[in-house]
């Protein structure tokens, strides 16, 4: 008859231990894995987003210095004593057409299809979440959709009523159809150039509050990637 191996209870609660051990060790592992990954994600698309909002601010800056520039062609031009010249239409040209904001979402849309949790601090979140759904909202309409800001209609009646020619890709100055500059006082002439002065500046004002927004932004993603 074999004799029975006696089992003895602390070997047994050792390599329960062990194997314990060993399962909690490899779980906090892989969990510190997936945080390390998930934090490689936050801060690449932190990276992206930052990188998109500076590109922004270089179409941004260049609408609001063409809206500055057209606010103080159309001073000049209500307030023109002097002859004809050829300039004033490229002033009517600079003055009545379209600067659209064309911002860049590709990082943001990339956010939100792996889910915006993954940017873990709460301020940037709800920042990025109210630039791109909210101010890059109002802006694009405003300048794309609202009928008032439409003023390149305003450049075609101009064009219509007061040259005889206006060739706007040629080094060839348009010819008025009449030579005084008498015209540029007319009642509808100046109504005209007034809402497109009103609507520049609102304009600004939209561009402004914007810029505002995104330096902040790039700000916040600054402070966040120099805790690496």
């Amino acid at each position: 008859m074999a004799k029975q191996r006696r089992i003895d209870p602390l070997q047994v609660l050792v390599e329960v231990a062990v194997i314990t051990i060993g399962i909690v060790l490899a779980y906090q592992l892989n969990t510190m894995r997936e945080v390390n990954k998930t934090l490689d994600s936050e801060r690449k698309i932190l990276r992206e987003i930052k990188s998109n909002l500076e590109l922004d601010l270089i179409d941004l800056q260049a609408n609001m210095n063409a809206h500055q520039n057209a606010v103080v062609l159309i001073d000049t031009i209500k307030n023109w004593d002097g002859e004809y010249n050829g300039v004033i239409g490229k002033m009517f040209f600079d003055i009545f057409r379209d600067y659209l904001f064309l911002p860049q979402t590709s990082a943001f849309e990339t956010l939100k299809s792996k889910g915006v949790d993954l940017i873990v601090n709460d301020s940037i979140r709800i920042n990025s979440q109210r630039l791109y759904d909210f101010y890059y909202e109002i802006l694009v309409k405003y300048e794309s959709e609202y009928a008032a800001n439409q003023i390149y209609d305003d450049f075609e009646w101009i064009v219509t009523t007061y040259y005889k020619s206006f060739p706007i890709r040629s080094s060839t100055h348009p010819i008025p159809k009449v030579n005084s500059t008498r015209w540029l006082k007319d009642d509808e002439l100046v109504t005209r150039l007034d809402l497109a002065q009103f609507e520049h500046e609102f304009s600004l004002q939209i561009c402004q509050q914007v810029r505002g927004e995104i330096n902040s932004l790039i700000n916040a993603i600054d402070t966040e990637l120099s805790t690496e």
